[in-house]
């Protein structure tokens, strides 16, 4: 995604699915009322059920906000951030997926930000407790998302379609600033600017396994 995310009218928030990864590129921009999530979960779970990447969904139980993530692969596929994603003030930003990247800059004024790498086959639990963002990981009960069987980019490969100063390797890993680390589901890298200053301040979580 190079160019402009954007929602008009109301305070929406905006949750973006794809399972077999993102690539936010150094033109990217966000132009959205409420807070901003980016996930590669292959279910995103409502109080009545799932909304599934794949397969048939029952549109009338998934009504409220969404309360968590579902990720059923082993290795669920990566986000690269390499341009400028911003809310605005007191809104949260979250990329949540299997390996995460972040070059650019995430941006919540008085928000929070949070960048999570999720080791697969796990339940992502999201909260809001006195409007701070919260995540939880457990792993996944009987209670699932669709499957996913369509293929998922490895973070080296999503690093070779950008320019995130982030190289792939062959064997999986990945180097930054001359560090080699792994590539695997649960590396989270923050190499670039966040900022949630604002007169009240926010909350950055970065969190891997």
């Amino acid at each position: 995604i190079n160019g402009l995310i954007q929602v008009t009218g109301g305070n929406s928030n905006l949750f973006l699915m794809n399972p077999a990864g993102f690539v936010f590129g150094n033109s990217v921009a966000l132009n959205v009322p409420g807070s901003f999530t980016a996930t590669t979960a292959n279910g995103i779970g409502f109080g009545g059920g799932w909304f599934s990447a794949m397969g048939g969904n029952d549109y009338q139980v998934l009504v409220g906000n969404p309360i968590g993530f579902g990720f059923t692969v082993a290795q669920p596929g990566g986000i690269v951030n390499e341009g400028n994603l911003a809310v605005g003030v007191g809104q949260n930003l979250s990329l949540v997926g299997g390996a995460v990247v972040n070059t650019g800059e995430l941006k919540a004024p008085g928000g929070g930000v949070v960048v999570s790498a999720v080791p697969g086959e796990n339940w992502v639990r999201l909260s809001v407790p006195g409007n701070v963002l919260s995540l939880e990981v457990q792993p996944l009960g009987g209670n699932q998302p669709n499957g996913w069987n369509l293929p998922i980019t490895a973070l080296p490969d999503l690093l070779t379609v950008g320019t995130s100063g982030v190289q792939g390797n062959p064997d999986g890993t990945v180097q930054v600033a001359g560090v080699q680390v792994p590539g695997d589901a649960g590396t989270a890298i923050v190499s670039g600017k966040v900022d949630v200053s604002g007169e009240t301040g926010g909350t950055v979580g970065v969190f891997g396994d």
